[in-house]
């Protein structure tokens, strides 16, 4: 907005003022400010708009000032909501992936570091890139018969995979001690 400003005042001079690039300015903070600053930005754009070609009197009347005056407005008025909907969605984004980071630390327990005589480590990585839970599977438990291990692996990807594998966990877990 300043350099549009300042290349008016300076370079143009009496002809025809650049307050129409002014209109790009609030769709460009709706994709990184809040909701309130791009509306201050389109109010700033809509005065400076007006401001620019007062040099000239009885712009007011001119269709294609006030052409512009509108097409500001509406598009200030599609960027606070289009900052509003990218707020939601980066909120709904935070949400997902704090569950998807909690779900392999719920489904798959860390290893123990001794079980009796059994020491044990490991570590799990998804197969499938950009996850952080799969279809493998493992569990160590100790009972009164001796240290009871499960690993393997289910087939399919996705949430079906991460089911099967809740499933399996949770019936070895109660049968590993029968």
């Amino acid at each position: 907005m300043a350099v549009d400003v300042v290349v008016d005042l300076v370079l143009v001079q009496g002809r025809e003022p650049l307050s129409f690039l002014l209109i790009g300015a609030p769709p460009l903070a709706a994709a990184t400010r809040s909701p309130r600053h791009t509306a201050g930005i389109t109010v700033v754009c809509l005065g400076l708009e007006m401001w620019m070609p007062s040099r000239r009197p009885g712009h007011f009347g001119e269709q294609h000032h006030l052409a512009l005056y509108t097409a500001t407005v509406l598009i200030g008025i599609a960027s606070v909501a289009l900052s509003r909907q990218r707020i939601r969605a980066e909120a709904s984004l935070v949400h997902a992936c704090s569950v998807a980071e909690a779900m392999p630390m719920t489904v798959l327990r860390p290893f123990p570091e001794k079980l009796c005589p059994v020491q044990a480590a490991g570590f799990y990585q998804a197969g499938e890139g950009g996850t952080l839970v799969g279809g493998d599977f493992y569990e160590l438990c100790e009972t009164p018969f001796g240290v009871r291990v499960i690993l393997g692996d289910v087939r399919g990807k996705g949430l079906d995979a991460v089911q099967t594998v809740a499933t399996v966990l949770g019936s070895f877990r109660v049968s590993a001690h029968e």
